[in-house]
Order: C-alpha cells, then sequence, then structure tokens
C-alpha cells in the first residue's frame, strides 16, 4: 500500500495522484475534502493517525509518504518492498533532502542500515510495527519515530536507506498551515529524556 495523510491541503491531491493515481488518502482535515479514500472525523496527529491505519490495514507494507513529498513512483515502492521483503527488515526509505542527514550521512554503499530512520517517507513492516506496538500514544509528532526505531533497534530489526532512490521532501509544508503540530511538539523531546534518559539525538546515533 502506497498512502498519505491530508491535512487542509487540499491543493496536493492531483499532485500525489498524478505520481500513483491509486495511492491510499486519508483526509484528517477539519472539514472533509474530495478526493480521499478515508477520513477520520478525529484528527489525533502524525503519529497516531498512521497508528490507526498501521493497526487496521491488511497490507504488508505501507509506503508512509509525508503530503508535501515529491518524485515517488510505483518503480520506487516496489525496489523498497523487495529490498525489505528480501532481508526481513522493519524500514526501509528512499534518500530526501532531510535536515537530519547528519545521522544519515551518505556512504558509498547505495543501499546501508542506520540506527534511525527520519520517517517522511518510509517504507514500513506492519508486522513488526504491531509487535513493536506501534507508535507510543504519549508522542504526537516528531519524537514519535526515534521512540519507535530505538524500540526498534532493541528488538534488533533492520532499518535501511536507499541512496540510489531520491524523493524531493518540500518541509513542514502541513506544519506552515497551522500551529497545532508545533504546540503538540513542543513537549514530545521532554518526554523522550524521561523514558529514556537520553536525549533524542543521543537515541539515534
Amino acid at each position: 500500500m502506497i498512502a498519505s495523510l491530508i491535512y487542509n491541503t487540499p491543493e496536493l491531491i492531483p499532485t500525489l495522484r498524478s505520481q500513483v493515481p491509486d495511492i491510499y488518502l486519508i483526509d484528517v482535515s477539519d472539514k472533509p475534502l474530495k478526493g480521499c479514500d478515508l477520513r477520520y472525523d478525529s484528527n489525533l496527529l502524525w503519529a497516531q493517525n498512521w497508528h490507526r491505519l498501521l493497526m487496521e490495514t491488511n497490507a504488508f507494507y505501507v509506503w508512509m509518504l509525508n503530503s508535501d513529498i515529491e518524485g515517488f513512483n510505483i518503480k520506487m515502492y516496489n525496489k523498497l518492498v523487495w529490498q525489505l521483503h528480501a532481508i526481513d527488515g522493519f524500514m526501509i526509505t528512499p534518500a530526501f533532502n532531510s535536515p537530519h542527514q547528519l545521522f544519515q550521512p551518505c556512504k558509498k554503499e547505495a543501499t546501508f542500515a542506520v540506527n534511525w530512520i527520519d520517517m517522511a517517507c518510509p517504507v514500513i513492516n506492519v508486522a513488526k510495527y504491531r509487535e513493536l506496538g506501534g507508535f507510543d500514544p504519549k508522542f504526537k509528532g516528531y519524537f514519535a519515530d526515534v521512540d519507535l526505531c530505538y524500540r526498534a533497534r532493541l528488538k534488533g530489526y533492520d532499518m535501511l536507506v536507499d541512496y540510489s532512490l531520491k524523493v524531493n521532501h518540500l518541509g513542514s509544508y502541513t506544519v506552515a498551515k497551522t500551529n497545532k503540530w508545533e504546540q503538540a511538539h513542543a513537549g514530545d523531546s521532554e518526554l523522550i529524556v524521561n523514558k529514556y534518559g537520553k536525549t533524542w539525538t543521543e537515541l539515534c546515533q
């Protein structure tokens, strides 16, 4: 399954559909939007919106695309799934213009293992996600992925970046629409420290 959350950004729907016409769009907007496949009337923010989908889907793998990702296609998805399936891994992502590449430096190998994946566009193994218990509901956004990846590392699950595949991430497009997301993320870094006794940057290294 290739899927994306849509939050008050109807202008992004045609772009997403043009890249993969049957992309599965989940509407969590303030008011219902046309052109989506599923609507959640209650917006639980990024982590828990995805959690609902991942816990109810019948798909083995889900490509969790931010709505502001450009340059993806079905061939890219198939390659990512093939690599993930071959090693029974947890997550894999194409490379993109992430501000967090400090923790994912480009190496000579096209595909290599990382400690943490910046989850703007990962393909995720749904069964392993459920085995981990999914996103911790205490985290609302950015640090929910750090927490999930750290728990995956403790279980010995593989996470990969494929630098032979690249997409463009516009970055913070949805956040610019509202300050609700930033407000929800404000306490997440403190939650990381309280849970593990480490900062989020220490968990990524």
